[in-house]
């Protein structure tokens, strides 16, 4: 069956998906043509890799200029700060005819509780549809939905830290089009649809294949809030303070960032940070039953099960050792000779878990070196 459109790359910062037809379009972008903004039927959409700098002077003199630059006259352009030699991806499926056109990069982070970007930064998860399908004017208004809801529980599960749930990233956009003049006889395409069902799992688990592919460093700042190099930070704190003779601080801070490494590589680590990240979010937007959401982040002292967390994770890691030296290091935190930045209650305590972990393991590491 011939495709609805045809992908080409112009250069390395862009990708313009040709239609040989007029494509009726329902999108979160604004329909350009050369003149200026515009509406109707689109020839083409234009992927553009930009740099912020570059178009926010005057966003829709930028989007004239790309699709005169393509030869484009109406046209979806869709701008991302993603490099698209790495993240343009297109997928087919049997369908509608249908193709699926994404670029996902996963940050910054958009949630409830996060700051207004002003300016605002350039959408890093894209979806585009084109399908054969004949869909009527309000289905293709329900497959966007669909789209929207499956990129939101995408972002959901690829744990994109912020303040509450991560919904996506700050200015994602989501578009649907089919050939304008073809007769609509599909009245729905949501989520339960054969057809929805479909277009959402692809964009689905592409976004969340994206979020495991991600480095380690970033994976772990997306579950408790912080990376490698603030734990590296805080260990190299904690050791300076007690150090042990003939060991300067950094070859016990890489030593101890290698035995974090390879703890990282255990499921079951992840499982416990991963629960940590879970029940902090439950208590901010106050539906952990019998606990307000101002009695969590004032840190109840009812609640205990962040610090039975803590210790389950150090007690898994070293054992009865780890969970003393936890209870050593949250001392030094309370004290004020160690700081972290904001955390959750069930993050903190999981940090000072691994801290405990990274102590101990050096400590037991060169004992063993020296007997």
């Amino acid at each position: 069956m011939e495709m609805v459109g045809k992908a080409e790359r112009v250069d390395d910062r862009t990708v313009v998906i040709l239609f040989e037809e007029p494509m009726a379009v329902v999108s979160t972008l604004p329909v350009v043509s050369r003149s200026g903004l515009s509406t109707g039927p689109v020839d083409s959409v234009v992927f553009r890799e930009v740099r912020e700098e570059e178009v926010y002077r005057n966003l829709v003199d930028y989007y004239r200029r790309t699709i005169d630059e393509v030869g484009a006259e109406k046209a979806l352009v869709v701008l991302t700060s993603a490099s698209l030699n790495q993240k343009f991806r297109q997928f087919h499926i049997e369908e509608g005819n249908t193709d699926i056109y994404m670029t996902v990069s996963l940050s910054p982070a958009s949630c409830l509780e996060s700051r207004v970007y002003k300016p605002i930064s350039i959408g890093t998860i894209n979806v585009v549809v084109a399908t054969g399908a004949p869909l009527v004017y309000s289905a293709m208004v329900d497959l966007l939905k669909t789209l929207t809801e499956a990129k939101t529980l995408a972002s959901v599960e690829s744990m994109l830290y912020c303040g509450s749930r991560a919904s996506g990233t700050v200015s994602d956009s989501v578009s649907v089009l089919r050939p304008a003049d073809l007769e609509g006889a599909v009245l729905f395409a949501g989520i339960s649809t054969d057809f929805g069902n479909t277009v959402a799992r692809v964009v689905h688990e592409h976004i969340v294949s994206e979020s495991i592919s991600r480095d380690l460093s970033e994976k772990l700042k997306n579950v408790i809030g912080v990376d490698l190099d603030t734990l590296e930070n805080l260990f190299s704190k904690v050791y300076e303070m007690y150090p042990i003779e003939g060991v300067s601080t950094s070859e016990a801070t890489s030593r101890a960032l290698e035995r974090l490494r390879r703890a990282l590589s255990d499921p079951n680590v992840w499982s416990l940070l991963i629960a940590a990240r879970e029940l902090d979010l439950h208590g901010a937007s106050g539906s952990i039953p019998g606990l307000s959401r101002s009695e969590f982040l004032a840190d109840s002292k009812r609640l205990v099960a962040d610090e039975v967390l803590g210790m389950a994770l150090a007690d898994y890691l070293v054992g009865i050792n780890g969970v003393l030296t936890m209870y050593w290091i949250e001392r030094l935190k309370e004290g004020g000779s160690l700081k972290y930045c904001r955390l959750g209650a069930f993050e903190d305590d999981v940090v000072s878990a691994l801290l405990a972990f990274m102590v101990v393991s050096v400590i037991r590491e060169l004992g063993n070196e020296r007997a």
